[in-house]
């Protein structure tokens, strides 16, 4: 497993994404809710990189996320 630092990117929001949906509900979110959860995440990331991590299998799939 890897704990890394969460980018300002598309990919790593919808890994964070990926994990509270997983976590939180199991369900799908429709696209006004994803939009506005990788926005907080990307600006999370930029505000506040320390406290932004992303856990991943050695594979690369996201198992868990910290956003402070």
């Amino acid at each position: 497993m890897i704990l890394r630092p969460i980018r300002d990117t598309a990919a790593d929001a919808e890994a964070v994404r990926e994990v509270a949906a997983s976590a939180f509900e199991g369900g799908a979110w429709d696209d006004r809710r994803t939009a506005r959860f990788r926005r907080r995440v990307r600006h999370l990331a930029v505000t506040d990189p320390p406290g932004c991590w992303l856990a991943e299998e050695d594979g690369g799939r996201p198992v868990g996320a910290v956003l402070a």
